[in-house]
This record gives structure tokens, C-alpha cells and sequence, in this order.
């Protein structure tokens, strides 16, 4: 394929601390550094997105450098296969978070249509004490999704709330939609003559249901947040709920 030029890349300088081992860099004040930074010396990272939409294989950039990682992605199942410095290499697979530190002049990149996903490659020639990208994110993410997790499992101290709904022959809400909703329970009343059909939409009916109780039966569903609909045959029938 074509060579390929980052935005950013087309006329870069690497910087003369790529150069550097880090004995040199030790011996480097701050000011020294300050000092190259200013002058233009040090070339800083560049990230550059690409679109996944449609496959390819073996995008080559032709760019020096000793930093390559995937630093943003539209989501965690985006990937890309990278070979550096020659076609025949072994392929390695990034994903967001995935980064590399080793020399290379040059990486060919290979993809699976993907569509509507993008990833944001970093690409860097600074000496690499110079140079981390530290990514905790996932780490954040897990730790907060664990806390939900923790937290949908505490009982609770008090209820979202309970009645008793008179139903009729046409399905209508009997349960309405909570967003705080953990948990629901559904009894049919006892004194009930006929079965009672619920649902998740206006067309619960006999032929199309989720659950049918008879008088004094009762349905429980965790996590569900929607409305739920009844029907009956008997049009004093009853239900009772609470959620929690």
C-alpha cells in the first residue's frame, strides 16, 4: 500500500535527545533540557487518528522513532495488527492502553474492516528517559465499575415503593419504568378468577407474554428498569408490587 504521512509527521526533526544515551541525558540539568526545548531540538509526540472503517493491510510510515502505542480507541474491541521496521515481521495486536518502547524507521499497520471505530495512535522519538505515558485508566474504570457492582449487591433500607393495581381486559402499564429500580416482585391477587399476562410492551397478551400467574402466584426480575404491562380476562383482577 500507498506510504502514509501522519499529520504532523511531514516535515518532523526527531530532536537531538533522541540521540542521547542516558549517560548523556544524567549529565543534563534542567535547564539543559529547558534550553533544547526551546530551540526546537526536542520533537514532541504527535498522535494521529485512523478511521477503521474500511480494511487494510500493510499501511506503511515511513517515521523513525522509539515510541509507538495506542493511547485512544472508540472502544476496547478496536484493533490493529502493527509490524515494525519490515513487512516480514511478526505482527503484534494494539488496542487502547498498548504501548511499545524499541526502535524502529518504519511500521506498516494491517486492519479488519471496523465499522465506525477509530484509534488514536502516539508515536514518539524522545530518548526513552525522557518519555512514559503512564495509563491508568483501566484501572480507574474497573475500580468504579467494581463499586457499582458492590453497591447493586447492598440491601437496601428502603423501598422505591408498592401498590395494588386493578388490571383490565387490554394490557396497560401495571409497573411503571424506574430508573432507580433494583429489584421487583409481582403478586397475583388470591381472590383473582383469572390469569394474569405480563409483558414489556402493549402487546402482552394470552399468545404473547413474558409471565403468566395464576391467583396468588408471584414473578420476580432483578435489574429490569422498563415498564411492565398486564392483562387479564377478568377486569377486576388484581396485582400487587414492590420495588425496591
Amino acid at each position: 500500500m500507498d506510504n502514509f504521512i501522519p499529520p504532523g509527521l511531514e516535515a518532523r526533526n526527531v530532536g537531538t535527545l533522541s540521540q542521547l544515551n542516558i549517560k548523556d541525558i544524567k549529565s543534563m540539568s534542567f535547564e539543559d533540557i529547558i534550553q533544547k526545548i526551546n530551540a526546537g531540538d526536542i520533537a514532541e509526540p504527535v498522535k494521529f487518528s485512523l478511521p477503521l472503517d474500511t480494511a487494510t493491510e500493510n499501511l506503511q510510515l515511513n517515521f523513525a522513532g522509539n515510541y509507538f502505542g495506542v493511547i485512544d480507541a472508540s472502544d476496547q474491541s478496536a484493533e490493529i495488527a502493527v509490524k515494525f521496521n519490515k513487512q516480514q515481521s511478526e505482527s503484534l495486536t494494539f488496542s487502547k492502553g498498548l504501548y511499545m518502547v524499541r526502535p524502529f524507521n518504519q511500521v506498516f499497520l494491517t486492519w479488519a474492516a471496523q465499522t465506525s471505530k477509530t484509534i488514536d495512535i502516539i508515536i514518539s522519538a524522545y530518548a526513552k528517559e525522557l518519555f512514559e505515558v503512564m495509563d491508568f485508566r483501566s484501572a480507574t474504570q474497573l475500580s468504579a465499575d467494581t463499586a457499582d457492582i458492590l453497591d447493586q449487591m447492598k440491601g437496601v433500607a428502603t423501598a422505591l415503593g408498592f401498590d395494588l393495581v386493578t388490571l383490565d381486559t387490554d394490557p396497560h402499564v401495571a409497573v411503571a419504568a424506574n430508573t432507580q429500580r433494583r429489584s421487583v416482585i409481582i403478586q397475583a391477587a388470591a381472590g383473582n378468577t383469572s390469569t394474569v399476562y405480563l409483558g414489556f410492551d402493549n402487546t402482552t397478551a394470552t399468545t404473547k407474554y413474558v409471565v403468566a400467574l395464576k391467583p396468588g402466584e408471584i414473578y420476580s426480575i432483578d435489574d429490569y428498569q422498563g415498564a411492565i404491562w398486564a392483562s387479564s380476562a377478568t377486569a377486576t383482577d388484581k396485582i400487587s408490587y414492590g420495588e425496591v
